[in-house]
């Protein structure tokens, strides 16, 4: 579905809907709207809350729909080391339009590679030093720290950290954007990246944001 198709066709059923009682929305309140819903069907796809209840993995249609935003990168060491816990941990800095890892490992000074078991932070106090759960010559450890860090810990030394990602889709602008408007922070007409068959999809819910908007005010 092109922009213009989308902008018509959201017309068209934002005002079915509400009887033609609803005000008008502008190219860029459609573009936020499309944006919004585009990012929840992602998430939903990913996580299996969606009607077949099949998560990324699970089934040949599901990654066909978000092949697209799969993506690979080699993160680097932080040189900020002030939110470190252990002496035997390294801060890394997560890609700025990551939505969910799907895959991640580590490489240690000897070119093995080791499994890397994402933590949260009241189990890391509770396994830090237990040898069955904690950092051994086969596993790190992951630790989320908010604002897209993440904190490794690992008994040896890591040449190499590498993670695949589901990344953000672009937005969904139908028209470049002027007076100073920007959708997470892009200004210039984008159309849906995603497989065309999710398109009527998106557009369905994104309505259907509009319409609960309107209607809560």
């Amino acid at each position: 579905m092109t922009n213009p198709e989308f902008s018509i066709e959201f017309d068209i059923l934002y005002n079915n809907i509400s009887s033609n009682k609803a005000p008008g929305l502008n190219e860029y309140e459609k573009s936020v709207f499309l944006t919004k819903a585009q990012e929840q069907i992602v998430t939903e796809l990913y996580s299996g809350r969606n009607t077949t209840y099949n998560s990324f993995e699970e089934t040949e249609e599901q990654r066909r729909y978000l092949h697209s935003l799969i993506t690979t990168s080699s993160l680097e060491e932080s040189t900020d080391t002030d939110d470190i816990i252990t002496s035997n941990s390294s801060i890394y800095k997560l890609p700025e339009n990551i939505m969910f890892i799907t895959y991640e490992t580590a490489v240690l000074t000897d070119n093995k590679e080791v499994t890397v078991y994402p933590v949260s932070q009241d189990e890391l106090s509770k396994i830090i030093k237990n040898p069955f759960r904690g950092p051994s010559n086969n596993r790190v450890l992951r630790l989320d720290l908010g604002n897209n860090s993440i904190e490794v810990i690992s008994n040896h030394d890591i040449t190499k950290y590498l993670i695949r990602y589901i990344r953000k889709p672009n937005p969904i602008i139908l028209v470049d954007l002027e007076d100073e408007l920007s959708i997470n922070g892009v200004t210039e007409e984008s159309e849906c990246e995603l497989d065309s068959s999710l398109h009527r999809t998106i557009l369905d819910r994104a309505v259907a944001l509009a319409l609960q908007t309107m209607y809560s005010k």
